[in-house]
């Protein structure tokens, strides 16, 4: 397993589009205002399944391997909401832990992505979960490890100790 980065592969090509209609989009903006927010059924989420369960649905992520070639394809932008969307799925329905034992590939890119998206608190405070899991686990070696191989690691220390 290797994680994920917003650096990797593509970054303003459009590889990837949803096989999806302006009335689908529009129907999906219609129904889910913020308004009437949900945590279950909201625009984010709703938006987000409609965008790539085309491609979840052709199998196009199935293992690690097609997942990071998927990925590799998105612009910067898609992998923002692809990494929030798989994120946002498993921590609504679960725990943090579930999300980086199920989907360790995406662990460091959402600091990227609450970086990206402006969100500093959310980002420290999301960095200070992680690096609690896998520093503890034996589980995530490897995550472990590719964070402290990362340019500018030095602020990762904390890893170490």
């Amino acid at each position: 397993m290797k994680i994920l980065k917003l650096s990797d592969g593509n970054q303003h090509a459009n590889f990837f589009s949803a096989n999806v209609s302006l009335s689908e989009i529009d129907e999906v903006k219609s129904s889910y205002t913020w308004d009437n927010f949900s945590e279950d059924e909201n625009l984010m989420w709703e938006m987000g399944d409609l965008l790539f369960s085309d491609a979840v649905n052709q199998q196009q992520v199935i293992d690690n391997k097609s997942d990071r070639e998927f990925w590799s394809k998105l612009n910067k932008s898609q992998k923002v909401l692809r990494a929030f969307n798989v994120f946002d799925n498993t921590v609504r329905h679960s725990v943090f832990f579930e999300f980086f034992y199920n989907s360790p590939q995406y662990s460091y890119v959402m600091i990227e992505v609450f970086k990206e998206l402006g969100q500093t608190k959310l980002m420290a405070d999301y960095t200070t979960l992680l690096f609690t899991y896998i520093k503890e686990d034996d589980f995530f070696n490897g995550v472990r490890e590719q964070i402290k191989a990362l340019p500018n690691s030095d602020k990762y220390s904390t890893l170490d100790s």
